[in-house]
């Protein structure tokens, strides 16, 4: 499924892709500065994030456990970072999810 979407103040397209109801993996492309982002989700968990970070140029790499814990970091992110993506990542899930609901009962 693909959409449109001013998220949190940042005009952006995504991608996001289904494994029956669950939400397994969003890219993203911000429109400022055309920065790309993918979102990989195992259940409602992010799992990882891979792109360019929110709040600098910085290209980065994050992996978390099923508890949450960041297990590995490539980029050089601090934590403000950190929690910006996993709050990002969470407000793509619930509109692609939001979206996807409003579609299929359209059907």
């Amino acid at each position: 499924m693909r959409a449109q979407v001013n998220a949190a103040g940042i005009p952006t397209n995504y991608a996001a892709y289904f494994d029956k109801d669950h939400v397994q993996r969003i890219g993203e492309l911000r429109k400022e500065g055309s920065r790309e982002g993918e979102y990989v989700f195992d259940g409602a968990r992010l799992v990882q994030y891979k792109g360019a970070a929110l709040g600098s140029d910085a290209t980065i790499e994050l992996t978390f456990d099923m508890r949450g814990a960041l297990t590995a970091s490539v980029g050089g992110a601090d934590e403000k970072e950190i929690s910006a993506i996993r709050t990002r990542a969470q407000l793509l899930r619930s509109l692609a999810l939001a979206r996807r609901s409003s579609m299929n009962h359209g059907s």
